[in-house]
């Protein structure tokens, strides 16, 4: 079935427990976020805000002329932060909710 909210609180920590994620994520108004989502579209919630990441820190190493250099001393501090993940819940749709296809023979 699909998760309660505690459950869904619990999948985000459990896929998130090996990424570096700010003090301020609120695992809680995430979930609260994310009425009807599963698992699997808890984990491609978690993977979109990664690439939101990705794409800001690129535009700070870019910004300081970095980009080139993977011993950089901004490289060490990289984390998702909560406004990312607010950011990808308007981007994944949960799976009950997407559209389907179906073909008649």
């Amino acid at each position: 079935g699909i998760p309660t909210l505690d459950e869904r609180i619990s999948i985000l920590k459990v896929v998130t427990k090996t990424l570096t994620m700010e003090p301020d994520v609120n695992f809680f108004e995430i979930a609260n976020m994310t009425p009807g989502f599963v698992g699997a579209d808890l984990h491609l919630l978690i993977k979109e805000a990664c690439i939101v990441a990705i794409r800001r820190k690129h535009k700070e190493l870019e910004g300081s002329n970095e980009l080139d250099n993977p011993n950089s001393e901004k490289l060490a501090n990289f984390s998702v932060r909560f406004d990312e993940l607010k950011e990808a819940t308007k981007r994944v749709q949960p799976s009950a909710m997407r559209e389907g296809f179906t073909t008649i023979p």
